[in-house]
């Protein structure tokens, strides 16, 4: 069903039910700003005890109307926004169907503008009815200046990010069930949780944040990728003219058809690129986790630890007969030799590692790390740029060998740096400490 079927279908439902309705019957609440229209069935009786999951709610559709309105208001006040709205939103409740039911969020243009279509099961966790309304909001306003026929993409740390940072603020305690308040006792320090697992969990690089894999919304991951993005979005509007910044990113997001350029252009007066971004997500988590100066690793120790990511363990076997033997690949015979499917995903986690080993590493290699990582990140760019630029010819481009040749000689240059480093500390161990294996062939390749 197209989705302005649906809006008439729903609007048709809206009008044939009234007052005088029976209580088992779908019921239709518009909003105080008339931008919310909820239908669904009232939730009036609570299950007998043991009957449903103590971590869920039953979403009532004339409280669901208030409590958007209460989120709405609460999202104006920290982002600055004004009473003006355009997109209608409609807010579709309907009985769960199956455990961990997912809410849906669906934008439509038609003549008249933008309208939004919400789906969720009348029971679920609170959290994610909050995180509903706060992504639909978003994307309302981000829709408001669009001249396209495409809608808003959302950075994705931006909504469970901005969601936990309301939780931890101004709806501390928000209704969100008949004759309950859910509570949250964040006190006087309402990054309290998000300390206490970051202590215990590596936080995610800005890369994690950025382009989530899908295995991190499930289980603990979930958990701590709700952590950073609070951490993230919190730090973000902290900065001077932080709102600001962030409104101006959702308004250029219909311009851009990635909302990394949006999200530079807004926040130019303070990241020029996402170095600058990565080097103020470390700092951050530096002062959130308390590592301070004496708790780095020596110099020594920063040397080992960067040696552990930038050679990868491996079994070389000269012949299919032989017994392969252990050593290990640099990263310039990882580029040189590897096939590029092989070698993009492990330098992508290479260049998340590095990231993460950042924090702790001594001020005399915390340089040297970030410009590895910078050089893979880089080549990792051009070459994917080059590959789409190319991938109808069958002759390899002349600029990929340019492209290798350059990123080699940078990364022989480091390594220079690197030994040079080795003279500020005592020796260490001869090798990397040993990690996954890979099988190779002959000469280091298993193209």
């Amino acid at each position: 069903m197209k989705f302005s079927t649906r809006i008439a279908l729903f609007l048709t439902l809206a009008s044939l039910a009234g007052p005088s309705a029976p209580a088992a019957d779908p019921v239709t609440i518009t909003s105080r700003s008339r931008q919310f229209v909820v239908r669904g069935l009232r939730q009036t009786i609570r299950p007998p005890s043991g009957v449903r999951n103590a971590n869920l709610v039953r979403v009532d559709p004339a409280l669901l109307a208030v409590t958007s309105e209460r989120i709405k208001d609460a999202l104006q006040a920290e982002l600055g926004w004004g009473e003006r709205w355009r997109g209608k939103i409609f807010i579709e409740v309907h009985p769960l169907r199956f455990d961990n039911e997912t809410v849906t969020v669906t934008a439509a243009l038609s003549p008249e503008g933008w309208n939004y279509l919400v789906q969720m099961p009348d029971e679920l966790d609170p959290a994610r009815l909050v995180r509903a309304i706060v992504s639909v909001l978003l994307l309302e306003f981000s829709n408001r200046g669009a001249t396209g026929p495409r809608s808003a993409e959302l950075p994705p740390w931006l909504a469970p990010g901005l969601t936990a940072h309301l939780l931890a603020g101004p709806l501390t305690s928000l209704t969100v069930e008949p004759g309950s308040v859910t509570h949250r006792h964040e006190g006087s320090a309402p990054l309290a949780k998000v300390r206490a697992r970051l202590l215990t969990s590596a936080p995610l690089t800005v890369d994690q944040l950025n382009w989530p894999e899908p295995a991190q919304f499930e289980g603990e991951a979930a958990a701590l990728y709700e952590s950073c993005a609070h951490l993230y979005v919190r730090e973000l509007l902290r900065l001077r003219a932080g709102p600001d910044c962030l409104c101006a990113m959702l308004a250029l997001l219909p311009e851009h058809l990635n909302w990394q350029t949006s999200f530079l252009r807004a926040f130019d007066p303070h990241f020029h690129r996402m170095l600058d971004v990565e080097k103020w997500w470390s700092v951050n988590l530096v002062h959130l986790t308390g590592h301070t100066p004496a708790q780095l690793w020596a110099v020594a120790e920063s040397r080992v630890k960067l040696d552990e990511i930038l050679y990868t363990p491996v079994e070389v076997r000269l012949k299919d007969t032989e017994l392969g033997h252990a050593t290990f690949a640099s990263l310039q015979t990882i580029i040189e030799d590897w096939d590029y499917r092989r070698q993009k995903k492990l330098l992508r986690e290479k260049s998340d590692q590095l990231a993460s080993l950042r924090l702790r590493l001594a001020h005399e290699v915390t340089g040297l790390a970030g410009a590895y990582r910078q050089t893979l990140v880089t080549y990792l760019e051009r070459r994917d740029k080059i590959a789409g630029a190319n991938r109808a010819k069958t002759q390899e481009p002349p600029n990929l060998r340019l492209l290798v040749t350059n990123v080699l000689r940078e990364l022989d240059r480091l390594d220079a740096e690197r030994d040079r480093i080795r003279t500020l500390a005592a020796p260490a161990t001869n090798a990397p400490a040993a990690g996954p294996v890979e099988s190779l062939t002959g000469r280091g390749r298993n193209l």
